[in-house]
């Protein structure tokens, strides 16, 4: 008994050491994410510049470098290319879709490409041919879909997900994914998608698939289908989506399908300036994911975009003279995501409600927060506030009904 307590004082003992070293990042490796990253460069509390030292001499691996957003893109840039001149670091930045560093690297700083004729190693491994259809309507789009025995659709909304799938959800091996699904349903959903692609490439099944999808499927979700039909959007994530067509290489070419959708498939703002760069490269372009024709995308991306959007850099700059930097404001202005959003947890299955039954009986309710992690769903103010207003009791009195 006694050697079980000393166990579970040790295992308590080395979880809590495990954890500050994770957060000072005092390991030789460390993975984190690129928010935690870059506003930790710009942070001012020293509770989150405290690990900064440990970056000296270390080697940082920037992945997916294109999903920097592009009005902090100079910030991280110049934060990045600090660290590699003044801290003796070595900064690899990897992307299928490399953004144009030159437009914004400092004067005398040239990147270095680590990977000898990659137009040649482009072709060599391709995989996938990106066919451009023009505009589809939504009845055409289903009508193709149906068509396929498996094949992955990717739209720019929600809204337009939820079009699509009503259209076709009669049919057998119809699903849905969107990040109004929590983690942990997405993740069951994702399983089933798996076995039955998984059954119909071994030809022990006659599995029929067919995913409509938001964008969150680009982000490093392993999945292989011959077909994929992508709503117009930046050519990083065309790129994406033919990440998820013929991943395995099992076909000679798998067929990646682009096209304009119907109004309300396009979202203003954002979205629709990348689709617009993407689709006029693509429609001049027989192949538009070649290095050349990236880097032409992203050079006018860049060319109609404010890569430092709050002007930043200028205060830096300003007091530099004076070595008096506004650490505060600064680290108050730069959040590389804008959070406008509430997270709802949602009762998904039995753990959680067993969890939420433990929360409510808590003095403790953080130490939970882990465990209710991936049930979580992000929801805008507003929503967030009709949805409180709709599940409170009904006040008695005056116009009230009970």
């Amino acid at each position: 008994m006694q050697s079980e307590e000393k166990s579970s004082e040790y295992s308590t003992e080395a979880s809590q050491k495990l954890k500050l070293a994770a957060e000072n990042w005092d390991m030789p490796v460390i993975v984190t994410t690129n928010v935690q990253f870059f506003e930790s460069l710009y942070a001012s509390k020293s509770s989150r510049c405290r690990k900064l030292h440990h970056l000296a001499n270390s080697v940082i691996i920037v992945d997916e470098a294109q999903m920097i957003p592009t009005e902090h893109f100079k910030l991280c840039i110049n934060a990045l290319v600090e660290i590699a001149t003044n801290y003796h670091a070595t900064v690899v930045i990897c992307t299928a879709t490399p953004p144009n560093l030159q437009q914004v690297l400092p004067r005398g700083v040239e990147p270095v490409e680590i990977i000898n004729h990659p137009e040649d190693l482009y072709l060599s491994l391709k995989r996938v041919k990106v066919n451009f259809l023009g505009e589809l309507s939504d009845d055409e789009l289903s009508s193709r879909i149906i068509e396929e025995k498996q094949v992955l659709t990717i739209v720019n909304s929600k809204k337009h997900a939820r079009i699509l799938f009503d259209k076709i959800k009669e049919m057998n091996g119809v699903f849905h994914l969107s990040t109004r699904m929590c983690a942990a349903h997405r993740t069951e959903v994702l399983d089933t998608i798996k076995s039955r692609l998984k059954g119909l490439k071994n030809h022990t099944d006659n599995f029929s698939c067919r995913v409509i999808s938001t964008q969150l499927i680009e982000a490093g979700v392993d999945v292989d289908f011959p077909a994929v039909y992508r709503s117009m959007a930046g050519l990083d994530s065309i790129a994406q989506a033919a990440g998820r067509c013929n991943r395995e290489g099992k076909a000679k070419m798998g067929m990646v399908n682009v096209f304009w959708p119907e109004k309300h498939g396009m979202p203003q703002g954002w979205l629709s300036r990348t689709a617009e760069i993407g689709g006029n490269i693509l429609e001049k372009e027989v192949d538009p994911l070649k290095v050349k024709e990236v880097k032409e995308y992203f050079s006018q991306l860049y060319q109609f975009q404010n890569l430092d959007k709050l002007g930043l850099l200028d205060e830096i700059k300003e007091m530099e003279r004076v070595i008096k930097f506004p650490f505060r404001s600064i680290a108050e202005k730069f959040k590389l995501i804008d959070d406008f959003t509430r997270t709802v947890v949602i009762p998904w299955d039995k753990h959680c409600k067993t969890v939420l039954q433990e929360v409510e009986n808590s003095f403790t309710p953080a130490k939970y927060t882990r465990k209710i992690q991936k049930y979580g769903v992000n929801v805008f103010e507003k929503e967030f506030k009709d949805l409180r207003q709709r599940m409170s009791p009904p006040t008695r009195g005056r116009g009230s009904v009970s």
